[in-house]
């Protein structure tokens, strides 16, 4: 299909090309109040998120899995091996509460606050169009001939 992405339709995946190959979306980058404000809020998240394990708390971090002695110590519960019960019925409330605060609050949690998504869009993608440019300079990149300044740049 000449690197052009596919008309939407109700038949075909869009993007898969023709050949069988994927079609690679590259979205260009989004400026304004709420992006910037999502990227403080990324800034705060990525602090807490590589604090937590230095935070003393009862005596242990905040976040400490001792997996040796089968001790798990979370914001000063700690929870051993008999525990799995307990630990079920706490992550199986907060997986419900994840829902509900999703469902009533929309993409707070997916696009602001999850860690991976904190750590996708705010680190390793930045990482990304640092070396390979925003979204149009990858779209030409993928259209490139292969020559080692694209080898260095993709390895």
């Amino acid at each position: 299909m000449n690197g052009r992405a596919k008309v939407p339709n109700r038949d075909e995946v869009t993007t898969i090309n023709d050949d069988g190959s994927r079609y690679m979306i590259h979205p260009s980058d989004v400026r304004g109040r709420f992006s910037l404000l999502r990227r403080l809020a990324a800034v705060v998240m990525i602090v807490v998120y590589l604090a937590l394990p230095f935070i003393p708390v009862g005596g242990y971090p905040a976040v400490f899995l001792d997996w040796e002695h089968s001790r798990f110590h979370l914001f000063g519960l700690t929870f051993v091996a008999q525990d799995l019960v307990m630990v079920f019925f706490l992550i199986t409330g907060l997986g419900f509460s994840l829902y509900v605060a999703t469902s009533v609050l929309g993409r707070v949690w997916c696009g602001w606050a999850c860690p991976q998504t904190v750590f996708l869009e705010h680190v390793y993608r930045r990482i990304e169009r640092w070396i390979e440019g925003d979204g149009p300079a990858r779209r030409q990149l993928d259209r490139a001939p292969w020559t080692f300044n694209k080898l260095g740049k993709r390895v």
